[in-house]
Parts: structure tokens; C-alpha cells; sequence
């Protein structure tokens, strides 16, 4: 498991369980990608291959010193990756299984550039930092000479500022800070979607599904797994997450062994689906012990058949010891006491 962070990136280490850092990677690390097996990122050092526990260039030629934001390998054409850098958005063919060749750059616009998705018909859809969305179609692709940019703003039905794009089963979907819409082609409009429900339509910032089918998204704060009913619509299951319900959820990997990565606000956040949880539990406590004046104890958590007392004015110094046998972040549990007739 890879994590990229505004130091770089690090991964876990399964003999010892912690995370460790990349060597040799800049201290912002932007987008991760998979192709055919290697793993690349993008960050303030470029575009990256990771072996193991070390950064290296992959570029044959120039092209090493470019500041990457993001990454997409181009589905329509597999032997190439569609970089964000420094400069706008560029093109890179592969050369070896591990090495690549800068072919240039898209011209028309300068926009930094956070996430790239692409439809049925190969055009790029670009997320942009401030200005809505760009649309790339090649008319003579790898020629980028030849190329149609058309932009998509609050002329369109999104709102300003920054836009991201995701992608769920063939459908993309965009995020202008909190809410999800999509495209319709006819009136090329932005639309709120309500395919998840009105919260996501409202709140939704990450939607991602794994090969299992299985679907996570995020709210502005806190998460939630969606489950596909049998008449195609879709149902919200909150629950599983509220221990994190306040925390700003950034990204989501879900992984096909029913484990699934939450990078919060609170630190990286593992949910296992295997796991059988009743979410319907009461809230129980135990008390464990009373004592009187500090030594003398008149109760240990042990049945016992009489609980009445009597107790005389110089032993009014109770101390009532509590728990709860709930365990999840427990170290967040609280208490309120109230004792009657006292």
C-alpha cells in the first residue's frame, strides 16, 4: 500500500507495520497511478515511477523536471499517459515497460489542472483549479496540433472555482467542492445528480467502486457505502462510518478483498467489510465497583442478592467505578452520571 501526502509519499511496510517513507520524491505528491503493473506519481519532483521504496525517473529524454498535479492513462490509446505539468497538460508514450518519452504539450490554455477523465469517445474531460471544466477531443490523435479545446463553467451550470472528475461505471461525474453533477450532451449543461441521494447531491466530494462492485463515496464530512437494490436504484448505509463523521474524507481506495482506505482529516482510516458488526447494540455500562471513603468497598461487579444500604452520615464519600463495553475509538466514549435521591 502506497499513500501520497504533502511530504512525499510513503508505504506500509508489512513487517513492521508502519508506514515508511519514498526516498527521492518531492514533498508534495499529487496523484498515483497503476499501468501495466508499475506504479507512477505525480509530485514537485514530475512524473515518478516507485520501485520499491525509492522514486526514480522514468523518461527517456527530456522531461524529468516537470511539476505534475495529475495523471490518467488514456484508455482509448493504452500506450499513453495524459500528465498535468507545470505547463498544462502534455502527452508521454511509453518506450519500455518502464521507461516513457515526452511527446509535448496541449496548446489553448494554461489551467492547473487536478483530475482528468475521459468518455466512450476518448475526449478528455479536464477538472481545472478555477475555471470549470476543459474538454480535449483529437482530431488526429497523437497530433496536438490538432486539437479541440472548449471550456465548461458557470455558464453551463457549474459553479465557481475548482472542479474535480469521477468516474463509476462508465458515467462520470464532477465535484465542484461539495455536490455531484453530471453532463448532459444535448444542452452540454451541468446537472445536480440525485443518483446517490439528495446529501450526495448536495454534499458528495469522493465516489469510487472496486471490480467487486462494491461503492464508497464521501461527503463534505464523513462517508458511506452505497448498495445497488434490485429495481437499479440506490440505497445509503451511513452507519459504518460514524466514527469518522466529522472528518473531511479526501480520497477512498476499495480494494476487491472487501478492505477500504479512507484518507482523512484524521489520519488513513481501514474499514473492513468482512467484518460482521451489530450497528443495533445498545449503549450498555457496568458498573464495576462502589467504594466508601476511599477503603472500604461495598460493591465489586459481582452478583449479589442484596443491594440495599444504609449508610451512615461520615460515609457519604461514594465513588461509583464505570465502564462501557463498546469498542470502537472508545477512547472517545462519554459519560454522563446523575444519581437519584442523592
Amino acid at each position: 500500500l502506497y499513500v501520497g501526502t504533502t511530504e512525499g509519499a510513503s508505504y506500509l511496510d508489512k513487517k513492521t507495520g508502519k508506514f515508511l517513507p519514498v526516498t527521492n520524491m518531492g514533498f508534495q505528491c499529487f496523484d498515483m497511478i497503476r499501468v501495466d503493473g508499475q506504479l507512477y506519481t505525480a509530485s514537485q519532483n514530475g512524473f515518478q515511477r516507485i520501485d520499491g521504496a525509492v522514486a526514480v525517473n522514468p523518461f527517456v529524454g527530456p522531461g524529468g523536471n516537470l511539476n505534475t498535479l495529475a495523471l490518467h492513462h488514456y484508455e482509448k490509446q493504452p500506450e499513453y499517459i495524459i500528465i498535468r505539468a507545470n505547463w498544462g497538460a502534455g502527452l508521454i508514450k511509453k518506450k519500455t515497460d518502464s521507461t516513457w518519452e515526452l511527446i509535448g504539450r496541449v496548446e489553448g490554455f494554461n489551467d492547473p489542472i487536478w483530475s482528468i477523465s475521459e468518455d466512450e469517445e476518448g475526449r478528455l474531460y479536464l477538472g481545472t483549479e478555477t475555471d470549470g471544466i476543459l474538454r480535449l477531443t483529437f482530431n488526429n490523435f497523437p497530433d496536438l496540433d490538432d486539437v479541440e479545446v472548449e471550456r465548461f463553467n458557470i455558464d453551463h451550470g457549474l459553479p465557481k472555482g475548482q472542479t474535480f472528475i469521477q468516474k463509476l461505471d462508465d458515467k462520470m461525474y464532477f465535484t465542484p467542492v461539495k455536490g455531484f453533477y453530471t453532463f448532459d450532451e444535448v444542452t452540454e449543461r451541468f446537472i445536480p445528480d440525485t443518483t446517490f441521494g439528495k446529501k450526495a447531491r448536495d454534499m458528495g466530494t469522493v465516489l469510487t467502486s472496486n471490480k467487486a462492485g462494491d461503492i464508497y463515496l464521501s461527503y463534505y464530512k464523513g462517508a458511506a457505502k452505497v448498495n445497488k437494490n434490485q429495481d437499479n436504484t440506490f440505497s445509503v448505509n451511513e452507519t459504518p462510518f460514524n466514527p469518522f463523521a466529522n472528518a473531511i474524507v479526501v480520497n477512498i481506495l476499495a480494494e476487491e478483498d472487501g478492505i477500504t482506505w479512507f484518507a482523512t482529516t484524521m489520519g488513513l482510516i481501514r474499514y473492513n467489510s468482512n467484518i460482521e458488526v451489530n450497528y443495533e447494540q445498545e449503549f450498555n455500562t457496568l458498573i464495576r465497583e462502589v467504594t466508601i471513603n476511599e477503603d472500604s468497598i461495598l460493591y465489586f461487579g459481582t452478583p449479589h442478592d442484596n443491594l440495599d444500604y444504609v449508610l451512615s452520615y461520615n460515609e457519604n464519600n461514594v465513588a461509583f467505578n464505570f465502564t462501557s463495553p463498546f469498542y470502537v475509538q472508545e477512547d472517545m466514549t462519554q459519560y454522563q452520571t446523575w444519581l437519584e435521591g442523592y
